[in-house]
């Protein structure tokens, strides 16, 4: 049986379309004042999969492990798939995963089936799209072989001695807030702290942020985690110290303490790795890219579709044989 909780994953992450996770800041809601996470940034086209499961199936022989109207489903293509997913779908352990992965690669391919049996794949739309598609494999390819080559772990280890290993960590605050729908309100509970009121027990009585019930503590953060107006106030506030002036951030007033502050050890090596590694081929993405554009018979027209290549490139691309 394949467990149920895969494949509602894996359904989900075939068709679902992504939507905003969580309540904008100023509403109440588990952390409001906290800066939303932001989403994951867009998969650079030439990142390398990295370590997962599906690496095991590398070295394995090709089996056909499932066939729809005839056409094959292979297990380097489970492998495939599995190399695709999430991270933290890849730390399902194999057995569970596998069959939700394969039960998504059936139902992909009868899909497929269907959209060729009614014609879909003939629609220049379609068609049009599916060669983007094809382009997109093989430029992600070759940037991987090419950039790859060009990130030794000499020059990883490199970066971080240059970003990390001689600067100090970065600094954190323990923060409370009183989150208010008024002005007038925040400026009262700021009044009643000066006049010495303990601040968790305003929060906890006024407070419309959901750290209430914790006397409005919100823990340890750096300042890019909070949202940009509450971080400023917080980091320019000593520990002890309650702002001086409500803050508005959105459509709500906030009465900001600062409890302590600290310094966090700076990452290992291996946390910061992949992003070493990832700001490296970024950096070497527009030299691999301009060799390409200068070995390649380039011209460029007007929207009207006049030619509006310099002469040379004109030449250039009458000389080059077509594909």
């Amino acid at each position: 049986m394949i467990p149920s909780a895969v494949c509602r994953l894996l359904a989900v992450m075939a068709v679902a379309v992504p939507i905003a996770a969580g309540a904008a800041y100023g509403q109440s809601s588990p952390g409001a004042v906290q800066r939303e996470p932001a989403p994951p940034p867009a998969p650079q086209r030439f990142m390398s999969p990295g370590y997962n499961p599906g690496e095991i199936l590398r070295d394995l022989a090709n089996p056909v492990v499932a066939e729809v109207d005839g056409r094959p489903i292979t297990l380097s293509e489970v492998g495939d798939a599995i190399r695709a997913l999430p991270a933290n779908l890849r730390e399902i352990p194999f057995d569970e995963l596998y069959p939700g992965v394969l039960e998504r690669l059936i139902q992909q391919q009868a899909l497929v089936a269907k959209a060729r049996r009614m014609g879909i794949d003939t629609d220049p739309v379609v068609r049009r799209q599916m060669q983007t598609a094809s382009d997109r494999v093989l430029e992600n390819a070759l940037l991987n072989r090419l950039l790859d080559s060009q990130v030794s772990e000499q020059a990883l280890l490199a970066r971080y001695q240059k970003e990390y290993a001689d600067k100090a960590g970065p600094e954190e605050v323990q923060v409370r807030v009183i989150m208010l729908a008024s002005e007038a309100q925040a400026r009262k509970d700021i009044a009643e702290v000066a006049a010495g009121a303990d601040f968790a027990a305003l929060a906890k009585r006024d407070s419309v942020d959901a750290s209430a019930g914790q006397g409005g503590d919100l823990g340890f953060l750096r300042q890019d985690k909070l949202i940009p107006e509450i971080g400023a106030v917080a980091f320019a506030l000593e520990p002890g110290q309650v702002s001086p002036n409500p803050v508005r951030a959105g459509r709500n007033w906030f009465v900001i303490k600062v409890d302590a502050r600290r310094r966090v050890a700076q990452p290992g090596f291996a946390e910061v790795r992949e992003q070493l590694r990832q700001q490296i081929m970024q950096e070497n993405l527009k030299s691999v890219a301009d060799d390409a554009i200068s070995e390649a018979a380039v011209r460029r027209f007007n929207v009207n579709g006049t030619d509006a290549s310099p002469a040379e490139d004109r030449d250039k691309s009458q000389s080059r044989p077509r594909p």
